[in-house]
């Protein structure tokens, strides 16, 4: 079981950011083992008839990374923040899928539980980057509950194509590159960064720094890039990769 102590660091390091950008009220709780922010309505005039607005981040993501719209989404919609199982607060359970389907039908069980606990029967829904995949995923199959959807930056994941004839001219260069070979067979192995921000133990920190550090390759609306998030309250970068949440805190 993890340590409650590193679940609270977590969590005070979520909330931390929050609360620089977020200058009106805000919970953060767990809901059917997801981690959930929400948002109520700000706008006095439009409180009582506000729409829902829920938000799924993308890869190697989490809840605060929706931190600077969040303020400013609460004058249209009451909103809610929730990552999806395994990721930052969430639960993360072992698995060892080998197809989507599979994948697919574990991650939405978790998404379908949460809407039922949290009792929202219609929202918008968006998804940013590989949140876009579950996004669509859940309107497929739920569209009585999704009045609209949006897809930010969608990522996608296509079937696995067939095996390389080792004998062809693309299977020979596929081969003779190692650095490929490595990178494929990590992957294949379940080998993510946030595994290997785990695996390098008290480095940790210095490794998610020196890599969120590298402000050249952000957008140059970033929050990062201009200063509107501090770089220096990057320890909820590293826990959010490092941290293991295998059991449901209180």
């Amino acid at each position: 079981m993890l340590c409650k102590l590193s679940y609270a660091k977590l969590e005070e390091a979520e909330r931390k950011i929050l609360k620089r950008a977020v200058s009106i009220p805000f919970e953060v709780k767990k809901v059917a083992q997801l981690g959930t922010v929400v948002v109520p309505c700000s706008n006095e005039k439009k409180r009582e008839d506000a729409k829902n607005l829920v938000l799924i981040h993308g890869f190697a993501g989490g809840n605060a990374v929706w931190t600077m719209n969040l303020e400013k989404l609460s004058e249209h919609f009451n909103v809610y923040a929730v990552e999806w199982i395994g990721a930052d607060r969430s639960d993360q359970p072992d698995f060892d899928f080998k197809d989507y389907d599979s994948a697919d039908e574990f991650i939405m069980g978790f998404f379908e539980k949460w809407q039922q606990e949290i009792e929202l029967e219609q929202f918008d829904l968006c998804g940013h980057s590989m949140g876009a995949i579950f996004a669509s995923s859940y309107a497929l199959k739920h569209p009585e509950h999704v009045n609209h959807l949006v897809l930010a930056s969608p990522a996608g994941v296509p079937q696995p194509p067939p095996p390389l004839d080792p004998a062809s001219e693309e299977g020979k260069a596929v081969n003779r590159s190692w650095l490929r070979r490595i990178f494929f067979a990590a992957w294949k192995n379940s080998v993510t960064p946030m595994s290997l921000a785990r695996f390098v133990g008290p480095y940790g920190p210095k490794l998610v720094q020196s890599v969120v550090r590298r402000t050249s390759f952000m957008s140059e609306g970033s929050a990062m890039r201009d200063g509107r998030v501090d770089l220096n309250e990057l320890e909820y970068m590293y826990h959010n990769r490092a941290l293991k949440v295998v059991a449901s805190e209180p």
